[in-house]
Order: structure tokens, then C-alpha cells, then sequence
């Protein structure tokens, strides 16, 4: 009885403990974006970060990609298999929290990546009427 406690006490902080890493990889893939390093969001992907990760404020990684980085990262995240979703989080612009980004189009658009809005457009068939 003694031993069995002990197992399932390990078994739980073993899990605990990969939810704990598995949450830092995620974390990282998401700094690489803001940072617009490829090479480290490729080395992370690699090692095993969600490609659909979102953060405190529901923002998915290809939002942030979208506003941060370019059509390369973007392609790379969704050959990954980032979802593009109709509806995503959101990006605060500053610490004032008055502007923000809260889609892949208005975010393209705001950005002047006129690629990676005809990226959307036209390969994945994102409506232009579509409302952040």
C-alpha cells in the first residue's frame, strides 16, 4: 500500500512537471514570433511547441505571426498545422490597451503586408468582409 502511494505520487509530478515544460516550449515559440526569429520559432516547432498555442488573451500564434513576422513564418506555422480561425484573441498595441489587433486580415492590412493579406485571400479564402 505504502509503495502504491508513493508510484501515483510520482506518476502526478512527473505529469505535472511535463505540462510545466510543455507550457515553457509553447512560451518560447511565442517570444521567438514577437522577436521575428524564424530559425528559433523553427527550432521550437521542431522540438515540439503548439503551433496553436494562444495567449492570456486568446491571441493564436499565427496573430502574432501575422503581425510580427512575415509570409514565410506564416506558411512555415501553417505547413505545421496552425489553424486559421475566423475567430482569434486579440494583440494589445501598447500598455494603454487602446488599440489592439484581433484578426489575421485587419492585422496584414494594419501591417502593410499586402503578401500575406493575398496570402489569406486568395489561398486560404479569408472573406474581406469578414469583422475583426
Amino acid at each position: 500500500m505504502h509503495y502504491t502511494k508513493h508510484f501515483f505520487l510520482s506518476i502526478i509530478l512527473m505529469v505535472i512537471s511535463l505540462c510545466l515544460k510543455a507550457q515553457e516550449i509553447n512560451e518560447n515559440l511565442l517570444e521567438a514570433i514577437q522577436e521575428n526569429n524564424l530559425a528559433k520559432v523553427q527550432e521550437y516547432v521542431t522540438k515540439g511547441a503548439d503551433v496553436n498555442f494562444r495567449d492570456e488573451n486568446n491571441a493564436s500564434v499565427l496573430l502574432w505571426a501575422s503581425y510580427k513576422m512575415d509570409l514565410p513564418a506564416v506558411k512555415f506555422l501553417i505547413g505545421k498545422g496552425a489553424k486559421i480561425l475566423s475567430e482569434d484573441g486579440f494583440i494589445w498595441l501598447n500598455d494603454k490597451k487602446d488599440g489592439y489587433y484581433g484578426g489575421l486580415l485587419a492585422t496584414a492590412a494594419a501591417e502593410n503586408k499586402l503578401d500575406l493579406l493575398r496570402y489569406f485571400v486568395e489561398e486560404h479564402k479569408l472573406s474581406v468582409n469578414s469583422k475583426e
